[in-house]
This record gives C-alpha cells, structure tokens and sequence, in this order.
C-alpha cells in the first residue's frame, strides 16, 4: 500500500511538472528574451542619449560670433528686408547706382530642387572698375547665392554700364 501512495504521489509530481511547471518555464523563457530586446533598447537609448549630450556639448561651444557668422552664410528664413539692405551695401562698396532691385519669394523658389531660396533680380549702372569690384563683392561674399543671369550693356552717362543680374539666394530653416 506504501508502494501505491508513493507511486501515485510521484505520477501527481510529474503531472504537475507537465501541467503547470513546464508551460511556466516557456513563459519565462519568452518573458527572458523579450527582457533581453528591453535591455537592448535601453542601452541604445543610453547610446543615443550619450551622443545628444556630446552634440549639445558641441553646440554649445560654438561661439556668438560663429552663430552670427552661419546666420549670415544661411539665414533661418527668408527675409527680403535683410537682401535688400545686403545688396544696397554691397552696391555702396563697389560705388554704383542701384536702378532697380526686386526680391521675389515664390512658391517655385521656396524648395527648388528640396533647396529653400529666394530670387533676386537687380539693375545697378556704373563703371566698368565700379562692375569689377561688384563682382568681387559678390564671389568673396559670405551668402549662398546662385547668379543665374548678368548682363552687361551700355548707358546713357559718358563711360557708365548697366549691369541686370538675376539670382538665387539660399536659406535654412
């Protein structure tokens, strides 16, 4: 009779373990991995958050002077007011008239080829070393600028020059 108890005792154990112990283990066996994929998410969340702070870190060494510096070679937003006054200066450099000056923000302009831009078109009459110098403003200028057209033709004054440009001038943002 001792036998029986402990032959039924010993086939309830290993019932139990196939009915309730083994599913348990493959639980925690999927429970483990999808632990695993958390941990691996987490530490690339550290990573991640480890490279922020070193970029933070970096931007933060950049001075005042070298943000106004970006801001002058790519401005955040188009803004015709700051081309005009940047074109009358480089204009007052070279000693010319300005005849005409337009500035036109258009829909076609605004993400030409995923660029945002904005056009210029302008008339100015000087001499041809007044042309010269213009010109040169214009290449060792910080602006990021594209100079679609120029065209250079006489004047009425004695010795002057017309100069009609049109261009494209970029922006961030």
């Amino acid at each position: 009779m001792k036998n029986i108890i402990l032959f039924i005792l010993l086939f309830l154990a290993i019932f139990a373990v196939y009915q309730y112990a083994l599913p348990a283990w493959a639980d925690i066996s999927v429970l483990r991995s999808k632990l695993k994929e958390v941990d691996l998410v987490s530490e690339r969340i550290e990573d991640i958050a480890e490279e922020r702070d070193k970029m933070i870190e970096r931007l933060n060494m950049v001075t005042a002077e070298d943000r106004a510096r970006l801001d002058a070679l790519l401005p955040q937003k188009p803004d015709p007011e700051i081309l005009y006054v940047f074109f009358e200066n480089i204009v007052r450099k070279a000693n010319m008239k300005p005849k005409n000056l337009t500035i036109t923000v258009s829909q076609s302009d605004v993400l030409q080829n995923g660029k945002k831009s904005i056009g210029f078109a302008m008339q100015v009459e000087g001499s041809y070393l007044d042309i010269r110098t213009l010109l040169d403003l214009l290449e060792n200028n910080i602006r990021l600028m594209d100079l679609r057209s120029l065209t250079i033709k006489g004047s009425q004054a004695a010795g002057g020059l017309i100069v009609d440009m049109q261009g494209t001038m970029y922006y961030g943002g």
